[in-house]
């Protein structure tokens, strides 16, 4: 996955990426979302979201590999494994997962959802954070994660 050339379109078309915002001991929206390279959406609401159960949509096959591209664009495979800081002994802070699977290659990224200890001191890499809002964005996951009062646990 090292270099983004190597791959076709017929090969970001068969991608599977998946963003897993996980549980905490507060409001956290506790879902999951599977976008494949064709376009089909898999979303799946376990709390603290407006819609619970899964649902199911399309977008534009375009969009779907370009959210793929832009992973590889940003080396997401140069991420590490696990963020976390190093006082991070809070158990009640989500984790959030983002994998990137194309043919037998995969990548998987989990940090521990904290804010930096100071604005010049990030301990997540800015892309990681533009890429889980990206999926967001692009699969409209707003219908049905919904707003904080829309959100029931």
């Amino acid at each position: 996955m090292n270099d983004s050339s190597n791959y076709k379109k017929a090969d970001l078309e068969t991608a599977i990426v998946t963003l897993d915002r996980g549980v905490c001991f507060g409001p956290c929206p506790n879902y999951k979302l599977v976008v494949e390279g064709n376009g089909k959406v898999l979303y799946h609401g376990r709390g603290y979201v407006k819609v619970i159960g899964a649902r199911r949509s399309f977008i534009p096959t375009d969009a779907a590999t370009t959210l793929v591209q832009t992973m590889l664009d940003y080396n997401f495979h140069d991420f590490y494994r696990y963020y976390a800081r190093e006082d991070c002994w809070m158990t009640d802070c989500a984790f959030i997962t983002v994998e990137l699977k194309i043919g037998s290659v995969e990548k998987s990224v989990t940090r521990i959802a904290m804010p930096p200890i100071s604005p010049d001191q990030p301990f997540v890499p800015e892309k990681l954070l533009f890429l889980e809002n990206e999926i967001d964005r692009v699969t409209n996951s707003l219908q049905w994660v919904g707003l904080p009062e829309e959100r029931r646990p």
